[in-house]
């Protein structure tokens, strides 16, 4: 017995032996199985290699940085491939003869693509009829002023009258006056956050807002901003600027300045009026007031609910009504009058990107745009609600929109797949043209139909005559020449293309550094008064002023 007892305690110990060095083992091996000074050589050369790789990363960094400078000098200046290839034109004039007489001879399509002798000189790079460059316009644009203040990027500007309004990352909206001053009339800063776009309507001189805090603000305008313009008729003599041709880009010689900030228009214009408190605030569902102020301007009250972002707000025609594009994908359909919500717009599989209404027709039709690479079409004119669905980009549409002066079945849509096509609702199955662009084209503007027209009927001064390349002027007696709808397509590279209606390209805005925007253009609108014709906005926190001339 005594045996068998003494056995089994020296297997016990035996094993206990074992589970402590394993034990002790797995320890070791679980800090280093190497030597110390193996791992110390190891981590100094680790060091040395990470050292090595950061000072290589920073000599691609300044190459890189270098190059982009090189690369913005050299695309400031245009480069026509006539110039490029015309040494090899020149030097095989008979070869380039065969060549075309081949083509010609043997496609239709290359023969319909010729250029014509006397056009501008663009390049064709899209598909349709968008394609050609129009032969028979011609012009020259003009920078005036750039409007600064906001803190922060501008998503949108919009143009009333002879006001001129921008929204504004930094939570304001500013508006400003379109005349030789540039003044700022107005700083809204009701919102919480991001004010992503505004909008105008006629009757009533209302001004409606929307932020990325949900909500949607309504804002009535001092009467006094509209009687300026008529006191002061002298505010729109186009004064000096940076000019240059539409066809090249390049700019001519003019005398700068010309506009004077500091004149003031009138003592209680020249201080911008402070706005904090809307007249009406428009969340989710319904209006929330909760109190009057004596003046009787309806105050925000509190509200328990979260909204997502509103990406864009607008007056619905015809109606007294609104419509909200929001990131919950849904558009909402609201009475000014009592602010409760009439109806949800949805379908779409993504967030809303931009809201637009028809004006010119002043019908209840509303587009709504998408990242889901489609917009929507909705006609409120029969009870039963009639939308029309289009597949219109490969990418998210940055905004869709009608087409000025004719009915609501044209829609321009653009999007940030560098493209911006010309629709008809009673044929979708193709566009009835295609723009390609170098980039991304964000919130276009349309001109209405006959209101861009040549104001300078007179014949321009002597000292005058280099700063413009636009064609011979009228006498002063003729009648404007009224000109079709013009889109002016804002791109990510900061230029700006401008496009007629039946798709030929007119020219661009070329992007420089003394005069141009140094980020990111947001968006375009046409002015119909005051001394600027085109409002230009950037991410730069810059709202530029341009003077179009084209006929």
């Amino acid at each position: 017995m005594a045996s068998i007892g003494s056995a089994v305690t020296s297997v016990c110990t035996a094993s206990q032996t074992d589970n402590d060095f394993l034990a002790e083992f797995a320890l070791d091996g679980s800090e280093s199985a190497l030597p110390r000074d193996f791992r110390n050589r190891l981590h100094k050369m680790f060091e040395r290699i990470e050292r090595e790789f950061e000072r290589e990363y920073q000599k691609l960094c300044a190459e890189n940085y270098a190059l982009q400078e090189k690369l913005e000098k050299f695309e400031d200046v245009e480069h026509p491939e006539s110039n490029i290839f015309s040494k090899k034109l020149m030097a095989s004039q008979l070869s380039h003869r065969l060549k075309l007489q081949y083509k010609q001879s043997t496609s239709r399509l290359v023969s319909s693509f010729r250029p014509v002798s006397g056009g501008l000189s663009l390049t064709a790079s899209g598909t349709g009829p968008g394609s050609n460059p129009d032969p028979s316009r011609s012009g020259s644009w003009k920078f005036i002023h750039s409007f600064t203040g906001h803190r922060d990027g501008i998503w949108e500007v919009t143009c009333f009258r002879n006001l001129v309004a921008t929204a504004s990352a930094d939570a304001t909206v500013r508006v400003w006056n379109n005349s030789k001053f540039a003044n700022c009339l107005l700083v809204y800063s009701g919102h919480s956050g991001s004010v992503n776009s505004v909008r105008f309507r006629e009757r009533g001189n209302l001004m409606l807002t929307c932020s990325g805090d949900g909500t949607a603000h309504l804002i009535h305008l001092p009467p006094v901003f509209f009687e300026d313009a008529a006191q002061h008729p002298s505010a729109c003599q186009p004064p000096q600027g940076a000019c240059a041709d539409l066809e090249t880009g390049n700019q001519l010689d003019a005398t700068s300045g010309g506009i004077d900030t500091d004149a003031p228009i009138d003592g209680s214009l020249h201080t911008p009026v402070l706005l904090r408190d809307p007249s009406a605030v428009f969340q989710s569902a319904s209006l929330f007031p909760s109190e009057v102020s004596p003046s009787g301007v309806i105050c925000e009250g509190s509200s328990s609910l979260d909204s997502l972002p509103l990406a864009a707000a607008d007056f619905l025609s015809g109606r007294d009504q609104l419509v909200t594009a929001s990131w919950d994908r849904l558009g909402r359909l609201y009475d000014l009058n009592t602010g409760q919500e009439i109806q949800s717009l949805a379908g779409h599989d993504h967030e809303l990107t931009d809201v637009r209404c028809c004006r010119d027709s002043n019908l209840p039709v509303v587009v709504t745009s998408a990242r889901d690479s489609t917009f929507r079409v909705w006609d409120f004119r029969q009870p039963r609600l009639e939308v029309h669905v289009q597949q219109a980009h490969s990418r998210p549409v940055s905004t869709a929109q009608f087409l000025s002066g004719r009915s609501f079945y044209h829609v321009v849509s653009a999007g940030t797949d560098r493209s911006c096509r010309l629709w008809d609702l009673r044929n979708l199955r193709s566009p009835i043209f295609t723009i390609r662009t170098d980039a991304s084209i964000n919130r276009l503007a349309i001109s209405r139909a006959g209101a861009l027209q040549r104001k300078w009927g007179a014949a321009p001064p002597a000292n005058e005559a280099s700063t413009t390349s636009a064609p011979t002027t009228t006498p002063a007696d003729a009648p404007p020449t009224a000109m079709p709808c013009i889109f002016a397509l804002p791109l990510d590279n900061r230029t700006v293309r401008l496009v007629a209606a039946n798709g030929s390209r007119i020219g661009r805005i070329p992007r420089n550094i003394a005069y141009g925007h140094t980020s990111v253009i947001t968006s375009a609108e046409w002015a119909d008064e005051g001394l600027c014709n085109l409002f230009t906005s950037g991410f730069d926190q810059q709202l530029l002023g341009w003077q179009l001339q084209i006929s």
